[in-house]
Parts: structure tokens; sequence; C-alpha cells
């Protein structure tokens, strides 16, 4: 049934005008081309059901289209916030698929925007110029810091990231601070568990762990481990994350897929369903029923990939 869905799905991704897709929708549409390709090596027989666009050629070709659009809306004039995320995503893409002249963009574009962030360091403030919104700013700082060290070995962004991290560290609740039994935030209820949580909207909690995975997995994987494993812990066992977007992708970068498969399963039920959330702030410029198409594809993708017994299925060997 899922083989046949997102049969469909490719299909209906390959039709859309990604010309006119913001680049949240151009981003995920590359993480699931990712999952796919993936895929595409590890069990050759069910891309070869999925038809032609399941083909690595194809993929890659279609991944490199995506990155260049990536890329060119950099060009464009755009708040610092929506500069930020546009950044973060072309470096995403880039981590798993590599190409010179994109990687010119990005390095460039992170040079540039990371000037007056030092700038700001050498006056004493680590805040970056945003509009308020709903999201925190210094997450996708952060990330590019994280991608600065990772591509440019640059010490003073190592620093720089380990700062607001170490902030955000300090501000977790503790366990003397919870009260016994269940912990309520707003209209929020989760069962108690030891210090791992922010008084923090789920939205803006979820974008701080976003940027500590990215730190462990580009920077230091151990300097917070302890912590950010009762952060996961805490957080997945929140009712509201079922239907979050964000979490998903986070444990696929976190490697924690399987140890919370039944969140993940869940969620990508939601996503399935229609039944899912993602920052408002950041999808005021995509169009709804094409993001909602993207987020199947990317959710579908990545289900394959890990949870369906017929592609994850190693075939037998001969004696």
């Amino acid at each position: 049934m899922f083989i046949s869905q997102f049969k469909s799905l490719l299909k209906s991704i390959g039709q859309l005008p990604l010309e006119t897709a913001c680049p949240l929708q151009l981003a995920y549409i590359c993480f699931g081309y990712r999952h796919l390709l993936s895929l595409s090596y590890t069990s050759p027989r069910i891309t070869s059901v999925l038809g032609e666009e399941a083909r690595a050629e194809a993929v890659i070709t279609q991944m490199h289209h995506i990155i260049d659009m990536l890329a060119a809306r950099l060009d464009q004039e755009m708040s610092a916030g929506d500069r930020a995320r546009a950044i973060v995503y072309l470096l995403q893409t880039l981590t798993f698929q590599y190409c010179p002249w994109h990687m010119e963009v990005a390095l460039n574009a992170m040079d540039e925007f990371l000037q007056p962030q030092e700038s700001s360091a050498a006056e004493g403030s680590a805040h970056m110029p945003l509009s308020s919104s709903a999201t925190d700013p210094s997450a996708d700082l952060c990330k590019i810091l994280c991608h600065h060290y990772y591509f440019r070995s640059d010490e003073n962004s190592r620093r720089q990231a380990e700062t607001i991290l170490d902030s955000w560290i300090s501000d977790l609740k503790t366990e003397n601070q919870q009260s016994s039994g269940a912990g309520k935030e707003g209209n929020r209820i989760f069962p108690q568990s030891a210090d791992g949580s922010w008084t923090l909207p789920l939205d803006q909690a979820l974008e701080r762990i976003d940027a500590l995975v990215m730190y462990s997995d580009m920077v230091d994987e151990q300097r917070y481990e302890k912590k950010l494993h009762r952060i996961l812990e805490h957080y997945a066992q929140d009712l509201q994350i079922s239907k979050k977007v964000r979490f998903l992708s986070i444990m696929s970068q976190a490697g924690g897929l399987y140890l919370y498969r039944k969140q993940m399963e869940q969620i990508i039920d939601h996503i399935l369903q229609g039944d899912f959330s993602l920052e408002a702030d950041i999808t005021s410029q995509c169009k709804e029923q094409d993001l909602l198409l993207t987020i199947r594809f990317y959710a579908l993708a990545l289900r394959l990939e890990h949870f369906d017994d017929a592609c994850t299925a190693q075939p037998e060997s001969g004696n």
C-alpha cells in the first residue's frame, strides 16, 4: 500500500512548479529524495517498482536542480531571519549531496551573514538582529555557526555556538523545579521526567533541540550528550509530539528513529492524514497544498527506507 502511495507522490512531486516553491518546500523535497536515493542503493528491487523517477541518476539530477534553486534564492532580498533559514536549508542539502559551486555559494553566504555577528560578539552582544517571531532566531544562527565550524574549522564559530547552547542548557528546568506527577505548560500535558525541558512553547523547544542535534552531529558529539538524551526522552513523551514534523527530521539526524519508532510512526501516520503542524512563520510563503504534498512525500520516503519490511528486509544469502 505504501509503495503504491509513494509512487503516486513521486510522480506528483515531479510535476510541481518548483520555481515558485518556498525554500522550506524545496528543502523537504530534497530531504525526501535523500531517503529515496539511499533506498535506490540498498533496495534496487523496490526502486525498480517505483519507475524511472526512482533511479539514482534521476534522483541526483532532481536534487541538483533543487539545490540550484536554493542557492539562487540567496541572491534575493529578504529579512535576516529568512536569509538565515535559507542558508541553513542550502547547507543541509549540501551535507548529503556535495557540489563545489553550490558549496562556494553557501560558504560565501555564511561568511557574509556572520560578519555582523562577529562584530556584535566583539561588542559583547550575541543577538541576531531579527524581527520578533514565534521562532527562536538564535537557533538558526547556531546552526550556521555549527556549519561554519564544520566547513571552515573556525574556532570562533564553535565558541559562539557553544555560548548559545550553554545558555539554553542553563535554562533547562531541573528535577527539583518540576512538580511530581504530570507536568503542564499551557495546554500541553506530558509525563514527569528528569531535567530535560524548557518553559517554552513546543515549537521553540524543538528548534533548540534541532540545533543541539546539529552541534552534536557536526562539532562535538560528547559535550551535550547526556543532556540531549534527557531532552529527547522528555519531549518524545509530549502528547503533541505526534503532530510535529520537525521531531521526525530531528530524530532522523540524531539517529533515534528506531529508539522512538512508535512516535515516529505516529508522526508519519498523522502526516499522511494531513493532521500535522509546522511553525506558521516559516510556512507563510508556502502554497499550502504543495507543502502538504511535499511533507507527505518526505515522510513516506523516510518510512520506506527505515520502517517498511519490504524495503528493509535483507535478501537471504545462499549457502
